[in-house]
């Protein structure tokens, strides 16, 4: 009898299944290139191999790809089941998507117990962005009891590592003394690492306390140069803000055409206040000041649609 067929069949099998995984491999390695380098159809079309294969990674790919509409038409049901895929599998950026997607109740009911389950499986192994949606859900009581001493606990974890948005959310809870004692100084600490990474909700309210000199001297000009960081970025309240100091030149020498311009922006944005300002400068304006003032606006909202 022939002992050699047996081991020379199972070494065929074995190379073929090595060769498989190898292609899988090589599939994902492409297709996530393809992701990267935004060549959506491409990527699906390697990913997909992968996928179906059972690799978590890709399946993760796939499930930002419909949550996104990146290369295919954006479905959330299509994205929670990807997700659900990967996470099962332990994939962290899958579990904090399927803890997005229960909270906000897309492609699934919402239901905030999930949303927190999921959060926490991530949080616990370093995922910052779920650990400041878990201390979201604590301080909301959201799917959770709610509890500030955990909330702030989730927060630090999550600012520790540098998280902006948990940095910014720690200087208003400092800032305002919600759950901790009130105290400027911590508030600025921690609005400022927030804003250095252009966080404008932070730059603002660094501008605030520089104007108002609260935890620090009273400085317009740092005041103005945070406004104007934040402005530049939207925010609605900074460009109301730092419109008044071009009137009355605190902090920045006094500029009509730059007043209209970020009081313009505000009142678009929404600040009623701003619009009344706006309209008096206005009175005030040459012919050219406003058509400068009125073109300014004009390139600032086309680049920033």
């Amino acid at each position: 009898m022939n002992r050699g067929f047996p081991a020379l069949f199972l070494a065929g099998i074995a190379s073929m299944v090595f060769l498989a995984a190898a292609t899988t491999q090589a599939g994902l390695q492409e297709g996530i290139r393809a992701y990267r380098a935004a060549d959506y159809r491409s990527a699906m079309k390697e990913l997909k191999v992968s996928a179906d294969n059972g690799d978590e990674e890709a399946q993760y790919h796939i499930g930002m790809m419909y949550q996104s509409g990146q290369g295919v038409p954006q479905d959330y049901k299509a994205a929670f089941e990807w997700f659900q895929k990967a996470a099962r599998q332990g994939h962290t950026g899958a579990q904090h998507n399927l803890g997005v997607l229960y909270e906000n109740g897309q492609g699934i009911a919402r239901d905030f117990k999930a949303a927190s389950m999921w959060y926490l499986k991530a949080a616990e192994k370093g995922y910052a962005a779920s650990q400041y949606n878990f201390g979201m859900m604590y301080f909301d009581g959201r799917g959770v009891p709610q509890d500030y001493n955990a909330a702030l606990k989730w927060y630090l974890k999550s600012a520790d590592q540098g998280y902006a948005a948990s940095q910014y959310i720690l200087g208003v809870l400092y800032y305002k003394g919600r759950g901790v004692p009130q105290s400027y100084k911590s508030a600025m600490t921690w609005f400022q690492r927030s804003a250095q990474q252009g966080n404008p909700r932070a730059q603002h309210y660094l501008g605030v306390m520089y104007e108002n000199g609260e935890g620090v001297s009273e400085d317009n000009k740092s005041a103005a140069q945070w406004y104007l960081k934040a402005a530049d970025q939207g925010n609605t309240a900074s460009q109301y803000l730092v419109g008044l100091m071009f009137v009355s030149g605190k902090g920045v020498p006094a500029d009509r055409v730059a007043s209209y311009k970020w009081l313009s922006l505000a009142a678009t944005g929404g600040v009623k206040e701003a619009r009344e300002q706006a309209q008096k400068i206005e009175g005030k304006m040459s012919p050219e000041e406003l058509e400068t003032a009125r073109l300014m606006v004009k390139v600032w909202l086309t680049m920033h649609k």
